[in-house]
This record gives C-alpha cells, structure tokens and sequence, in this order.
C-alpha cells in the first residue's frame, strides 16, 4: 500500500489517476491484468514482474504496444527497461552479517521461489555474507518456499525436523519470519536464545510479536515516487535518456529484540 501511495501521489500531481492490478504473482494472471490495461490504452505501466522468466512476454508485449513501462521493486535485468529496486543483495548481507556478529553460526534461510527477482538476490546475499565469514552452507540450510505466513511455517517446520537445528534464521521477508515465529513459539523454542530470527521489508508492526522482530528496511513510499518520476517522463518525452535508467535505493537494518543473542 505503501508503494501505491507513492506512485499515486506523484502520478496525481501531474493529472494521471491511478488503475492497481494485483497478479499475486502468478505470470498467468499478470499476463491477463497486462492485457487488459493495454486494451485500456493506458497511458504508462509500472510493473514488479512475477518471474524472472515467465514475465518476459507480458513485458515484451507492452513495449511492442510502445507503451512506456517501468520495473518497480522488480526487474527483468536482460530488458531495455527503466527500473527502480532496492538493494536486496546489501539488505541480505546486512542481515546475515548482523547475525554472525551476535555469535550464530549455523544459519538458514527460508528463501523464496527462485523465480522472482528478490528471492535470487536475497540468497544471492545471503550467501556471499556466510562465505565472506567463512561459514559453510549446506545443501539443507537453505529451503525455499512460497512468500507467505504458511510459507513459512511449513519451511521451519522443515528446518526443525533436520537432525542438526539451524541456530538462527534469515527469513526473505517478514511474512515468512511470521510463519517461522508462530512454529518456534508453539514449540517452546526461545527466540533469541535457542533460534535467532530476522526478516526482510520492515512491513509489519514489530510489535505484532511477543519478540520484536529484526528487519531489513526498505523506504517504500520513495521507490513509489521514483518510479513514477521515471514513467512521467518516459510518458511525456522530455529530458530523457534514450538507454534505460536503473536506480537502486539502498536498505539498512532495524535491529531488534528476535536476534540480540548478546
């Protein structure tokens, strides 16, 4: 909703209203919602493909509409089209590395499906924070699963049926950290003590846990508005690049009570 608010508001000073389409990342359902808003001549599309893959056409349709189109939150990195996305890669290192520094060691993560855009880059991190430490990954320290709370309660139920527990947990986003919570906790589990915890996006009331959660924040409202800058002017043609334009916004972690084990 964040993000909406900020396309909205840049989008309504300039006189555009704003039409919201919800795929719930399913490429099929995208494919159909694009369709429609094509058929709609809509004036600009701003996108978060559901799949690295399988949202290549849909997009490719648009441009073949020659309709200005814009990458938001996501991208599709081998299409000449602009993009604003967070810096999931530094936000994962950032998490995992604030893990090592309180002392845990063997640390999964609850990843997504390796189809989308934020899951790839979030392992990606992850995995790049535990080797710059010198910690081995196991093929059974990472298990991906849908972004969702029963996503996650699922996967840590995987997690903890292994013959060697994880000492922590890095969750791809803060509905999985959710999911994963709600196990530990119907299972006596500690957190921190036993089994740290962080999650990704900051989307929730760190309240809304009896241990607050540590998350990875990202500035929602703002990559809303940039990417609306970018559709404006693709839109109106003036003092624009001909090459794509790529933003990245930078995320920092908020840290919390679920993985201060110090």
């Amino acid at each position: 909703t964040k993000v909406f608010k900020g396309l909205e508001a840049a989008l309504g000073c300039e006189g555009y209203r704003l039409f919201l389409c919800c795929s719930y990342d399913d490429p099929l359902k995208e494919s159909q919602e694009v369709q429609a808003l094509l058929e709609r001549r809509v004036d600009g599309i701003a996108i978060a493909p559901a799949s690295l893959s399988d949202s290549v056409e849909a997009a490719n349709r648009i441009m073949a509409n020659e309709c200005p189109m814009v990458f938001i939150d996501r991208t599709l990195p081998e299409l000449p089209v602009d993009s604003v996305i967070f810096d999931d890669y530094d936000g994962a290192y950032q998490a995992v590395s604030h893990l090592i520094g309180q002392g845990y060691r063997r640390i999964a993560h609850i990843a997504g499906p390796q189809t989308v855009w934020i899951a790839r880059e979030r392992l990606r991190g992850y995995m790049r924070a535990m080797a710059d430490n010198g910690l081995e990954v196991s093929a059974d320290q990472v298990i991906p699963g849908p972004l969702t709370v029963a996503g996650g309660e699922e996967c840590m139920r995987r997690l903890l049926d292994r013959p060697t527990q994880p000492e922590a947990v890095f969750c791809v986003n803060d509905n999985v950290a959710i999911g994963a919570y709600k196990v530990l906790k119907r299972k006596g589990i500690a957190v921190p003590e036993t089994i740290g915890l962080v999650g990704f996006s900051d989307s929730i009331d760190p309240e809304i846990m009896e241990v607050p959660l540590t998350s990875v924040v990202q500035d929602v409202e703002r990559i809303g508005k940039q990417a609306a800058a970018l559709l404006l002017a693709r839109m109106s043609g003036s003092n624009v690049s001909e090459d794509p334009i790529h933003q990245v916004i930078t995320t920092h972690l908020a840290v919390r009570s679920s993985s201060l084990k110090n």
